[in-house]
């Protein structure tokens, strides 16, 4: 299954069109949490098959990210999701 990567999205934005670059754009006053990565299974949005975050640290990224993730796996939008979406972290120095 071929899946599309869209980075620095707000869950309410989700439902929302992707950019031709496959982004999607953040509104000026945001609502609601921002997550690093979405992973949907097409270019238009589609179902989400992944969220996770990514982080630029010299450090392991801190469990409290891991909770973060699999609380907001439990809110999103139930259109947008046949089974509970992969929980990504990524960090690198």
């Amino acid at each position: 299954m071929a899946a599309t990567i869209h980075h620095g999205s707000r869950i309410h934005r989700a439902t929302g069109d992707c950019g031709a670059d496959g982004t999607r754009e953040v509104a000026a006053k945001p609502q609601g949490p921002e997550v690093d990565v979405v992973v949907t299974d097409n270019p238009a949005g589609g179902l989400i098959i992944a969220i996770g975050e990514a982080k630029a640290a010299m450090t392991p990224v801190h469990v409290r990210e891991l909770r973060r993730l699999e609380h907001l796996r439990g809110v999103l939008p139930s259109a947008r999701v046949e089974q509970p979406p992969k929980l990504l972290l990524v960090a690198r120095p």
